[in-house]
């Protein structure tokens, strides 16, 4: 937008699969002049694996990497000074709905740990705040296919948003975004990486054109994070907007 100065971002879960993402697109010549410093902050503090297609278009914005566990003792009070001065906060901080995973950790993952960095934002007085979050098909909640813990997580992190919001509305604002499953490369070793697209781009094609919006078939159809990534970043430099809002992806 004309006359808007440029946006301090900082992506909380940088070295995910979507969070690497995130910063690559954030760091790339595309968005020279919007954006004006990333950083990343992630338990390892370094760069994503993922090999990512936005990571060869590098820009003279300033990005740096910071270690931080917000889960920790001091977690909240260290991302709370990292978060001075941001005028956005992306958050991509979860972990997959596998059916293995204790109740208590899915919750952990997936809902306390989105719930302490919109606190800390919320200390560090950021006024915007995108939460990557994920579509509900509660069907599949209630049949046992996706874990109960990984649901309750999600919509704890949910609730953190809209509070982060009801807190300060003249002031604060939040987005959540609701993608299906993420396609992509997605590194799961060194130097190894999983074409996730080759089986989710056929199926995301089909989806897009039978689901209805809302529907159980909506909830299940794939996007790629690259499309997710884009939208965290339209989302967290839009200027002048108030309230609570959802994205479906």
């Amino acid at each position: 937008m004309p006359g808007q100065a440029p946006a301090r971002v900082v992506v909380v879960g940088a070295s995910g699969f979507v969070g690497g993402a995130i910063v690559n697109l954030a760091s790339s010549r595309r968005l020279c002049g919007r954006i004006a410093s990333v950083l990343g902050v992630s338990r390892s503090g370094t760069a994503a694996a993922h090999p990512s297609p936005l990571s060869d278009a590098r820009s003279d914005v300033s990005t740096t990497y910071l270690a931080l566990d917000v889960l920790a003792p001091r977690g909240n009070d260290e991302l709370a000074s990292a978060l001075e001065g941001a005028t956005a906060v992306i958050v991509s901080v979860g972990f997959a709905p596998l059916p293995f995973v204790a109740y208590d950790k899915q919750v952990r993952m997936n809902g306390e740990s989105n719930k302490r960095v919109l606190e800390a934002a919320a200390t560090a007085k950021v006024p915007r705040a995108v939460l990557v979050n994920a579509a509900m098909a509660e069907p599949l909640v209630s049949l046992g296919v996706v874990p109960r813990g990984y649901y309750d997580g999600k919509m704890m992190a949910r609730e953190a948003a809209r509070a982060f919001v009801d807190a300060e509305p003249a002031t604060r604002s939040a987005a959540v975004l609701k993608p299906g499953p993420i396609h992509g490369w997605r590194a799961v070793a060194p130097g190894v990486a999983l074409p996730l697209s080759a089986a989710m781009v056929p199926a995301e094609t089909v989806l897009r054109a039978v689901a209805s919006p809302g529907s159980t078939l909506a909830d299940l159809t794939p996007v790629s994070v690259s499309r997710v990534a884009e939208v965290a970043i339209e989302q967290a430099t839009r200027d002048g907007v108030t309230g609570y809002e959802e994205f479906a992806l």
